[in-house]
């Protein structure tokens, strides 16, 4: 019930943001309007970059509930409660009594996962298949070291069918995870030949071609090259090896999103994967089911953090598959010392540590926002935003002030309360009152950040957008044109609801050609350009909002 709140309250409550939500909205929208259900279309061309499922899926929620915010954040929400709950159920399986539950409830705390969770991103999605395919695994594993025979042959088929479903919705990042993990825990354990041997390589494999293969191969056939080269070479063999779209990061890119993102739990897992890395077994069966479930999921960990740390393209949300281990690795820590188990000293403090020391950082950060919000610094980067590098930015920034209100103060009062009341829990050896003061100070946190802070943000910097784009929707007639100017925004495809012709700076003679067209026509672009734009004597201001204007060259009867 917890995770159905967190994840789905006020969840169509804010704008797209850009550039992957507008991107996926218009694509469901495309495939729904045309029936083209093999090739995703981005602004009616072609968009090799993802794969189909999550597409497919979100027509679903587009038909039941509207073509919305709401609806193609769905699965992403829903997804979000199912690797809760998988992980609830996993910890009950693989450790002590109560692990489950704690585990569960680590990471929905965790500030990222939660974030992600209300995002129209694949991130979680791929994330509920790679948790299912793994946690499968493990219980097929544990059949096979108990000396199962029926029930292992199952749970290692649902291992090959959920790597299917990953690998359909993220392509091959959804196969490489898992088999980085399984290969290395069944040579550590010593029983990589004698686990091949009893697995159903047959069924298993033809469950993974049945629900991968089907549209990869019509996505072939009917594209052909443009498809191999656009999804494989480019989306993935590029991104591994390439910086694409300035996305790069160097090699430890990834450990200041863990200890944030994984906030306030990170500093609790620690400790769990280096007694996990002394458990490493050397005598396998001498290993307790705890250290075995803990050295699962450290390899888990590890597999995914340098997988991805190699790759050349690195955004945050890309580590979001390693959080469910990283939950039970805290979990165990937790559920221990809720158990009455004593905790070293280093433990403790390195638990401590990472639970105060980024109370501090945020303390620190909400505590200088408001005045840096009117200082003309902030009015400095704003318009350098504006002007860098406008044809491939999403965002235009207007001259109103950006303010939170109190929501900044009230931050500043829960994050240090939480931590301290914590601390004075934790310190007394009050162990349950500490668990409970260190989840609800996050849940406190995540309240106000989803559904006070974001709201203000995305008033500020996408509603304006909206706006114009809904005008021209409602106002324009069928056969109007519609074109962009310095701006590209793929949010603007979904609430526009047609092709948007795309004009960059120096394309002078194309925007010249777009006003002079006879037919009705539609400019979006932002206010930065508007005394360039006014030298045109086809242009004319319609509206203007936030960062954003809209003109049209006359030939229309909408209204001001």
């Amino acid at each position: 019930m917890l995770a159905l709140v967190v994840f789905f309250y006020g969840l169509g409550g804010l704008c797209l943001t850009d550039r992957d939500e507008g991107e996926y909205a218009t694509i469901v929208q495309t495939m729904i309007s045309t029936g083209d259900y093999v090739t995703p279309q981005l602004n009616f061309k072609p968009y090799y970059e993802k794969p189909i499922l999550y597409f497919w899926l979100s027509t679903l929620a587009f038909k039941n509930f509207g073509a919305n915010e709401f609806a193609i954040r769905f699965w992403s929400a829903l997804s979000g409660v199912l690797v809760v709950m998988a992980v609830y159920v996993f910890g009950r399986a693989a450790g002590p009594a109560g692990l489950g539950f704690t585990s569960a409830l680590t990471l929905l705390a965790s500030l990222l996962f939660s974030l992600i969770g209300r995002s129209a991103l694949l991130d979680m999605t791929l994330t509920l298949f790679i948790s299912l395919a793994l946690f499968f695994f493990y219980y097929g594993w544990q059949s096979f070291a108990a000396g199962g025979k029926k029930a292992q042959g199952r749970y290692f088929t649902l291992f090959f069918a959920f790597m299917g479903l990953a690998f359909l919705t993220k392509g091959p990042v959804g196969v490489v995870i898992p088999l980085l993990v399984v290969v290395p825990f069944l040579l550590l354990n010593r029983s990589l030949m004698p686990v091949i041997r009893r697995m159903p390589l047959l069924i298993g494999f033809s469950a993974f071609l049945l629900l991968a293969a089907p549209w990869y191969l019509l996505a072939m056939l009917k594209n052909g090259s443009a498809f191999i080269d656009g999804f494989f070479v480019s989306q993935n063999i590029r991104r591994f090896t390439e910086v694409l779209l300035g996305h790069g990061g160097g090699y430890f890119y990834y450990l200041p999103v863990l200890i944030l993102g994984f906030f306030p739990f990170f500093g609790f897992a620690v400790p769990t994967a280096v007694r996990a890395v002394k458990a490493i077994p050397w005598q396998p069966r001498q290993v307790t089911r705890d250290n075995q479930a803990a050295i699962f999921c450290l390899i888990w960990v590890a597999a995914g953090l340098i997988i991805l740390s190699i790759a050349q393209t690195k955004q945050f949300n890309y580590i979001l598959p390693i959080f469910p281990p990283l939950a039970i690795l805290a979990g165990l820590w937790w559920q221990d010392y809720l158990d009455g188990q004593s905790k070293s000293l280093w433990e403790r403090r390195v638990g401590v540590a990472f639970v105060l020391v980024p109370v501090a950082i945020l303390a620190i950060a909400f505590a200088a926002l408001p005045r840096f919000l009117v200082s003309e610094q902030f009015t400095q980067l704003m318009a350098k935003a504006n002007t860098a590098k406008p044809d491939s930015f999403e965002y235009a920034f207007g001259p109103g002030d950006l303010s939170f209100g109190w929501v900044p103060y009230l931050l500043l009062l829960v994050l240090p309360a939480g931590g301290a009341g914590f601390f004075h829990f934790f310190q007394r050896g009050q162990r349950k009152h500490s668990f409970i003061a260190i989840i609800a100070m996050s849940m406190v946190f995540q309240a106000l950040v989803f559904l006070q802070l974001f709201p203000t943000a995305a008033a500020y910097m996408q509603q304006p957008a909206k706006e114009l784009a809904l005008a021209i929707k409602s106002g324009a007639r069928p056969e109007a044109v519609v074109a962009t100017y310095g701006l590209y925004k793929p949010s603007l495809f979904f609430y526009v609801d047609r092709p948007i012709l795309h004009i960059k700076v120096p394309e002078k003679d194309k925007l010249k050609q777009f006003l002079a067209s006879r037919s009705e026509a539609y400019l979006l672009s932002r206010e930065v350009f508007l005394k360039e734009l006014q030298q045109d004597n086809n242009f004319h201001l319609l509206k203007l909002a936030g960062g954003y204007i809209l003109g049209y060259n006359k030939r229309t009867n909408m209204r001001r």
